[in-house]
């Protein structure tokens, strides 16, 4: 019997990366973060439709006290500041979450060793305001403050964080939001940080930066699927699943098309070159073959969350890989180019985790 899949050492999407311009893995930050949040968002819209408001903040809530902790570790590891837990650190971990990253802020050292953050464009507060049903004032003063304090507390600092300003805005050149940061000890170091800028950073930052972008694309996917689960049962998970990626594909396709320069292209290579950038599919090793100009076969060969169903134990890889994976796949044809046809060749389970986690067939006409 051959080894269970193990996440490799190297995969296609390492050398995908390591020869992308600069400008390119530039960009797929900024277009994996605000994804990131179309992502979330979806899912709170999810629940707010099913259980209305309250039940989809209750939820937004249990998302975030837990995925804030993989943010913190993700965004540690990419900056190189794992083991670190001083206030400087924390502000550029704070800086690097991919809702920080698409946002304009300001960051003002104050002689008693506080730091003050000033948020003057928040793309979620945008899109609440345009929304006008007032979800900002519950948003913005309790999710943002609990995770804020999550970060505090899974950085491992002693640092207390107090909200100046929030939202709702009187006027809408006002700032969305100011915060002061305050650390105590031998934690209270001082901040020479300004601002994050994907320009300035160097190469292997950057793609460190990417990979955990796409990374926490899956575990903040994941765990509003767990949280409905934990509150309504696994059925209830799963019909949100498929509200959700029947949505969100549209906004991917239309985003990462732009990152490739392939809008408007309806050829099979541009879906095939868009399909393995999705973010899912950045945190995968696969194989393509070409075995004629009108057909691509990819193999996907490691699936971390394939392994991550396989050793959960409960059959859950049934629903996701065979249902919910092959609409999902469908979808990116759908708003590319319907004319392309995606059709599974092999799908879980696996009989004894071994071998491709999943292999696909695309034809065009």
């Amino acid at each position: 019997m051959t080894e269970k899949t193990t996440r490799p050492n190297r995969t296609a999407v390492d050398a995908y990366l390591e020869v992308q311009p600069t400008e390119m893995l530039v960009n797929m930050v900024g277009t994996y973060g605000r994804l990131y949040q179309k992502m979330d968002g979806f899912w709170y819209l999810s629940v707010m439709e099913r259980w209305g408001n309250e039940m989809a903040l209750d939820r937004d809530m249990w998302v975030w006290t837990r995925a804030s902790r993989y943010e913190v570790e993700l965004l540690s590891e990419a900056l190189g500041l794992s083991g670190r837990n001083d206030l400087d650190a924390f502000i550029h971990v704070f800086a690097a979450s991919p809702i920080t990253m698409v946002s304009e802020y300001h960051i003002e050292n104050k002689p008693d060793g506080a730091a003050e953050i000033t948020i003057t464009y928040c793309p979620i507060l945008t899109a609440l305001e345009k929304e006008g049903k007032g979800r900002e004032h519950t948003i913005c003063r309790m999710v943002d403050t609990m995770i804020f304090g999550s970060y505090a507390r899974y950085f491992g600092s002693n640092v207390s964080i107090e909200a100046i300003k929030l939202p709702p805005r009187i006027q809408p050149d006002d700032v969305c939001c100011q915060w002061r940061l305050r650390a105590s000890g031998n934690q209270a170091t001082a901040v020479t940080f300004k601002r994050l800028s994907p320009q300035e950073m160097p190469r292997d930052t950057l793609i460190r930066l990417v990979k955990a972008y796409c990374r926490l694309y899956q575990v903040v996917d994941a765990h509003w699927y767990l949280s409905i689960q934990d509150k309504w049962g696994n059925d209830a998970a799963m019909e949100r699943d498929f509200w959700v990626w029947e949505r969100l594909p549209r906004s991917e396709v239309e985003a990462v098309s732009k990152l490739l320069g392939v809008e408007g292209r309806k050829d099979l290579d541009s879906l095939i070159k868009l399909f393995l950038t999705v973010p899912m599919n950045m945190t995968t090793d696969y194989t393509v073959a070409h075995p004629t100009p009108d057909r691509t076969v990819v193999s996907f060969t490691f699936c971390p969350v394939l392994r991550a169903l396989e050793k959960e134990g409960q059959g859950r890889e049934k629903d996701i890989c065979r249902d919910l994976d092959v609409m999902i796949f469908r979808n990116y044809a759908k708003y590319f180019n319907p004319a392309i046809q995606v059709n599974p060749i092999l799908l879980p389970p696996r009989p004894d985790r071994t071998g491709p986690a999943c292999v696909w067939e695309f034809r065009s006409q």
